[in-house]
């Protein structure tokens, strides 16, 4: 039977078939993601050869950007090693290039900068809020001190107050409370709801209107 028959054309599943700006966009992220998986072992590499020679760990956050690189180049190999990891930098370095060069061909097609679409008022007052939890205890500060020291500090602002955005969305929608709230905080809680002009859950309950008279019967003879 042909295939392009009705009959056949019942059974086959259909296909998507995407335009050629589509499969370029794919190709793109493929070839990204493949540059990824090799930086990764000239890293392995690096590492290795430290491992082989007993060197203590970097003190510095990451060992391969600037102050990482100095570290590593005062310290002491053997001629053959300090040539392996010279060529693993420099393979680095030229992955990191081709990395840079795909990452602003993807950026051409992508929507652009952070959206500004909103209230300003309340982006300046997460931004603002975004400082808080540096003195807090939970993961934010380890967030907010690990997002900084790569970016920037206003980077890592924002980056904290879309992450306390998020958190709070969870919270109000699930009715839960902070798992790393303060105690102090929390039992302050009731006092600033009052203040606010918020009823607790009891007063809340009472002001209810009562079952009528033919519910209660309904409900008794359930």
């Amino acid at each position: 039977m042909p295939a392009r028959s009705p009959v056949c054309r019942r059974y086959l599943p259909q296909i998507y078939t995407p335009d050629a700006e589509t499969e370029r966009k794919r190709r793109l992220v493929a070839r990204r993601y493949q540059v990824l998986r090799h930086r990764t072992r000239p890293k392995n590499e690096v590492h290795s050869i430290l491992h082989a020679h007993l060197i203590p760990k970097c003190p510095h956050a990451e060992l391969f950007n600037a102050h990482g690189r100095a570290w590593l180049t005062a310290q002491q190999l053997p001629d053959d090693e300090r040539a392996a990891f010279n060529r693993h930098v420099r393979e680095l370095d030229w992955l990191a290039e081709d990395l840079a060069l795909l990452d602003r061909e993807i950026a051409q097609d992508a929507i652009g900068r952070i959206s500004k679409i909103g209230r300003s008022h309340a982006r300046a007052m997460l931004a603002e809020a975004a400082w808080a939890p540096a003195k807090a205890p939970g993961p934010l500060p380890a967030f907010l001190v690990r997002i900084r020291a790569r970016l920037g500090h206003q980077v890592a602002a924002v980056a904290v107050a879309r992450k306390l955005t998020v958190l709070c969305w969870h919270l109000l929608t699930k009715g839960e409370d902070y798992l790393w709230a303060r105690p102090a905080l929390v039992a302050n809680k009731p006092a600033m709801q009052l203040q606010a002009g918020i009823r607790n859950r009891k007063e809340a309950v009472a002001d209810q209107p009562m079952p009528t008279t033919s519910r209660r019967c309904a409900t008794a003879r359930c």
